[in-house]
């Protein structure tokens, strides 16, 4: 039920990505080396580079900090590379997010996070009362995203909360299904 963000310039990510692959994970685009002052030309090339590095990534996710998701022209370039490439589209749940406005206007599958879990390197406990609000947001919303990293605590947290009684409230899946409403 996860889905694996990668850094499409980091060497060893399309091997990375076609192991998770293999063990049936989704793969998404992690939005680095966007270019400063990028054209349109520019960042189709940067994204046609990124996808052919990781060329079973089912959409893209924008960087936490410095993205391109509150910057409108960056948006509506970047969202329609990614409405001609049939990927979907990762944003977080902050500000008026212009690049969540163009996807839906373009019909590209779209989600925000709810919540990065461990940005700060919280402990297990607290990632754990954040997936709890997590679930209570689900259950409000009908869905409900959230992010984490491969860190030793937040993997200690996700798993002493599935063993828990709210874990069993929700269905835990990949992103394409939150893309799809399922």
């Amino acid at each position: 039920p996860l889905t694996i963000a990668l850094d499409p310039t980091a060497p060893d990510a399309a091997e990375a990505a076609r192991l998770y692959r293999e063990a049936g994970l989704e793969v998404l685009i992690l939005a680095t080396a966007l270019p400063t002052g990028a054209t349109a030309q520019d960042l189709e090339v940067t994204f046609q580079s990124h996808f052919a590095s990781l060329p079973d990534a089912v959409g893209v996710l924008d960087m936490p900090e410095r993205g391109f998701q509150d910057n409108g022209v960056l948006s509506q370039q970047i969202v329609t590379i990614l409405a001609g490439g049939g990927y979907g589209l990762v944003t977080f749940d902050r500000g008026l997010n212009p690049a969540a406005q163009v996807a839906g206007r373009q019909n590209v599958p779209a989600v925000k996070v709810f919540r990065e879990l461990d940005a700060t390197g919280e402990d297990a406990r607290t990632i754990r009362r954040e997936l709890d609000r997590a679930a209570f947001k689900s259950a409000q919303d009908g869905r409900v995203v959230v992010l984490g990293h491969a860190r030793a605590e937040t993997i200690r947290g996700l798993l002493q909360w599935t063993l828990q009684g709210r874990a069993a409230t929700v269905a835990l899946a990949p992103i394409t299904a939150a893309m799809r409403g399922q």
